[in-house]
């Protein structure tokens, strides 16, 4: 064998070696990048996503703040007017105004007019303070909203004590958010 050959053949070696390690050794590497790639994309949506709800729910606790000032004295015709503006979003399923007794004086479409909610969570922390709860089971509202759903209605209750002028408590203002609009967002 010639010092030619020989050459050659260490050299044909080394290209098969080297391609052998390659399509060993890339295969994982381009899966790891990939990988890498596709957490980086998943967690900088999940902190978008996650940033433009927060954005929508501090929107709807703004507004609820903002009506709980104007609301203490107002007609309940114009209150109910008021709530259903607020209550037409998808994510509002239940809009009212409940007096210190707890009964609902005014509500987005009449739905709990005359009902006590004054046993409900949501009431009894708003005529301490501004309240936002966890996911719940609608209690009074299953069988008005959805009587012959499967699964149960869910929320999340945000209320705000509403006051005078001489910042006497007059009562609650509520807003149920729909938990299945959160999921479905």
């Amino acid at each position: 064998m010639s010092l030619r050959t020989a050459l050659y053949t260490c050299m044909f070696a080394g290209v098969i070696a080297l391609t052998a390690a390659i399509l060993v050794v890339l295969p994982d590497f381009a899966k790891t990048t990939q990988t890498q790639a596709l957490e980086r994309a998943v967690k900088t949506r999940s902190a978008s996503l996650a940033l433009e709800l927060g954005r929508r729910l501090h929107a709807e606790w703004e507004e609820l703040g903002v009506l709980a000032d104007q609301i203490a004295d107002i007609e309940p015709e114009l209150g109910r007017a008021f709530l259903e503006g607020v209550a037409g979003s998808k994510n509002v399923s239940w809009a009212g105004f409940a007096g210190t007794d707890g009964i609902v004086r005014f509500a987005a479409n009449g739905l709990l007019e005359g009902e006590s909610v004054a046993q409900r969570p949501w009431f009894a922390a708003g005529l301490n303070g501004n309240y936002a709860g966890d996911v719940h089971e609608a209690k009074l509202l299953q069988s008005i909203l959805a009587p012959d759903a499967t699964d149960p209605l869910r929320f999340i209750d945000l209320a705000h004590p509403v006051t005078d002028e001489n910042g006497q408590v007059r009562g609650v203002l509520a807003v149920h958010i729909d938990a299945g609009w959160l999921q479905s967002y």
